[in-house]
């Protein structure tokens, strides 16, 4: 019973590249389950894409990467070695941010204005903090400080002796988490401040693209713009990703038979039991709060009324309905009349939101391309490479171990 997410390493690896080449400074971001395909696999991907930068010289500035909390800054830092940058929001620099090993390589996010004054108040009173960033609000109204009092406190670092308060070991800059859609505009504005009163300062900004990167170091050419790329980077290799559950069985059951949880009378004679439930995510939705988003969990609630709620699975091309509400593990699809018997082994493709995505194993095959291997080894994140060097599986329910 496997619930599959499947790699093609050559498509995926020269993705990665093109993505990092295209984009100078780029900051990868490794969180949660890295994107569906692992935090250790992607933490080990980043190490290699570094790697493989210094030696063929091919790109600029993968020194930094981004994690979302301090335990997955800590199994980064364990692999890449780099600089990690956290984006979850410190309440206290003066606490350790880690092991001492490692501290100086973990920057943190301050994004309230308490946090800011006791920071800037333990640096005037002498005391030593791991680095950090400000972070500055940007119309998310998630977290941050005003720009005015972002600007205020780099000033007074440079009142502390420090003439290069962007760049400084302590202080990394200025952080901005921007809107998926729309966040330009708003960072033009605050690059253009920060420019103005503190050129040299190094601003972390999100969700803009290598296009809008580039406007933005076109108006604030004084400033250096970091961005920091996530799903983007992972899952931005069409068909690199693909996602299959496997066909336990095929039933025939009477025409009208109350099935399952649900006791819904199927329509369908020929039942598939398919690897996949709600543990997975399958069947389960993010809030989609935009148009056409609402659009269509509207159909997709007037179709599940009349029994006809359509599953992420496919065979032969042609979508498959749930024919019961999906379980923990697996899911019950209709087969429609005229329709292939799939056989018992057989894995139908899936389509699932991968950042909401659990699978039973994660799998890449094909030749590796360019020398990137993903063999880091450390105890933190153990990867192993086929003897043929055509693939490897790393099983989720043991994160940290490899196998052939």
């Amino acid at each position: 019973m496997t619930f599959t997410a499947s790699i093609d390493l050559a498509a995926w690896h020269e993705h990665l590249r093109r993505a990092v080449a295209a984009e100078p400074g780029v900051v990868p971001v490794l969180k949660g389950d890295g994107y569906g395909l692992g935090l250790d696999l992607v933490a080990a991907a980043t190490a290699d894409l570094a790697a493989d930068s210094v030696a063929r010289g091919a790109f600029r500035g993968l020194d930094t990467v981004a994690a979302g909390t301090p335990a997955e800054a800590a199994l980064v830092a364990a692999v890449f070695p780099g600089d990690v940058l956290v984006l979850e929001a410190c309440h206290d620099l003066r606490t350790p941010s880690g092991a001492d090993d490692v501290r100086h390589r973990v920057v943190r996010t301050v994004a309230t204005g308490p946090a800011l004054e006791a920071a800037l108040g333990a640096l005037a009173a002498g005391h030593a903090l791991d680095p950090f960033v400000i972070e500055v609000e940007a119309g998310m109204h998630r977290q941050g400080v005003p720009a005015a009092r972002a600007l205020s406190a780099l000033e007074r670092l440079r009142a502390l002796g420090d003439d290069r308060a962007g760049r400084s070991a302590t202080c990394r800059g200025l952080a901005l988490h921007l809107p998926l859609r729309g966040g330009l505009a708003s960072a033009r504005t605050i690059a253009l401040a920060v420019a103005r009163q503190a050129p040299g300062t190094t601003l972390w900004v999100s969700h803009l693209g290598a296009a809008g990167v580039q406007a933005l170091v076109r108006a604030a050419p004084q400033l250096r713009i970091r961005e920091r790329v996530g799903s983007r980077l992972w899952l931005g290799a069409p068909g690199a990703v693909s996602v299959t559950g496997t066909v336990l069985d095929v039933r025939r059951v009477p025409l009208g038979a109350r099935i399952g949880y649900s006791r819904r009378p199927t329509a369908s004679r020929t039942l598939i039991l398919v690897s996949g439930g709600t543990v997975h995510g399958v069947g389960l939705r993010a809030p989609t709060p935009s148009p056409r988003g609402r659009a269509v969990a509207a159909a997709e609630a007037l179709a599940a009324l009349v029994g006809l709620w359509r599953s992420p699975f496919t065979l032969d091309g042609r979508r498959l309905a749930f024919a019961d509400t999906p379980h923990m593990q697996v899911s019950v699809l209709a087969l429609p009349r005229g329709a292939r018997v799939p056989r018992v082994g057989e894995r139908l493709p899936c389509r699932v939101r991968m950042t909401t995505a659990r699978f039973d194993a994660v799998t890449a095959q094909g030749a590796q391309s360019g020398g990137l291997s993903v063999s880091v080894s450390t105890a933190a994140c153990r990867t192993a490479t086929a003897p043929n060097g055509q693939g490897y599986v790393r099983p989720a329910a043991q994160a940290s171990s490899w196998s052939a």
